[in-house]
């Protein structure tokens, strides 16, 4: 998303112009830095979110009748995933 990016730039880009050593000689972002990152922290919780999502499984623990809006009802049995 160019708008998340755009974000995530401008969020570094402000941090690293307040930073204690010169860019040329940072070889990584010190936690304290990553910390105060709430745009990156917030796309990296989404990307985790996205990719995640389809190994995700719920079981069954008891069997239910889930009634649908439309009148219709759904078995789910014990153990079902």
């Amino acid at each position: 998303n160019p708008e998340a990016l755009a974000a995530v730039r401008g969020e570094l880009e402000q941090l690293l112009s307040r930073a204690e050593q010169p860019i040329s000689q940072m070889t990584t972002l010190p936690q304290k830095v990553l910390d105060s990152m709430p745009v990156l922290d917030s796309v990296l919780s989404e990307s985790l979110r996205l990719t995640a999502a389809p190994f995700i499984t719920r079981e069954v623990v008891v069997d239910l009748a889930l009634p649908m809006a439309d009148g219709r009802e759904f078995s789910l049995r014990r153990g079902d995933r």
